[in-house]
């Protein structure tokens, strides 16, 4: 059953991805830095996110605490987006994240990165 649990969040995770990848390439190339502050805070918080979800997929516990991060940056530099459905994707990947690598104790170091894998004989 974890198994399921656990390749349902990879793949949810990848399917994130791709479409926060293509929001970001649908969007018409702007000079960044000539943005507003909250604009480029957005943007970095977003690849914080999107980052954090690839980085979740080997490593549960550091991928939730940058999808949060980066969720609480956006949320700062765009109050609205705590409004929007299509971002709530991103707290829940970071929950499910969180909740993958509570529910695996037995390979509690694994969770983190430069842990070991316990792998019992």
């Amino acid at each position: 059953m974890l198994t399921v649990l656990r390749w349902t969040i990879r793949l949810l995770g990848i399917a994130v991805v791709v479409l926060a990848t293509q929001f970001l390439l649908a969007e018409p190339s702007r000079d960044l830095l000539a943005q507003p502050l909250r604009v480029q805070v957005a943007v970095v918080a977003l690849g914080v996110m999107i980052a954090g979800v690839l980085f979740g997929l080997r490593f549960e516990r550091g991928g939730a605490l940058l999808i949060f991060l980066g969720y609480i940056a956006f949320a700062i530099a765009d109050p609205a987006v705590l409004h929007m459905p299509g971002f709530l994707f991103f707290p829940l990947m970071g929950v499910l994240y969180a909740l993958d690598c509570r529910l695996h104790r037995h390979r509690r170091r694994a969770c983190e990165p430069g842990g070991q894998r316990h792998i019992p004989a």
